[in-house]
């Protein structure tokens, strides 16, 4: 699903190659970035490995936001009018 994304700052050599179904939810830049899906970015051994891990969004907050904003747009006559 890609909702365990991370970045791996130090230690990607203990970790397992990524995959093609990594990149498949990554996308192309993921193994410059970093990037890999923590549910299959597994050790392989011992030593450290540091991640960072992105703040969660709230979606349906964002997308009320937008919806607010547009309503007070339409109603300053602020915003694009439909015909």
């Amino acid at each position: 699903c890609g909702l365990c994304r991370i970045t791996v700052k130090e230690g990607k050599e203990h970790l397992t190659p990524i995959h093609t179904g990594e990149l498949t939810h990554l996308g192309s830049v993921a193994k410059i970035l970093g990037l890999r899906l923590a549910c299959q970015a597994k050790l392989t051994g011992t030593g450290d490995v540091r991640v960072e891990v992105p703040e969660v969004e709230d979606v349906a907050a964002r997308k009320a936001l937008k919806a607010e904003r547009l309503r007070q747009a339409r109603t300053s006559g602020a915003g694009p009018r439909r015909r």
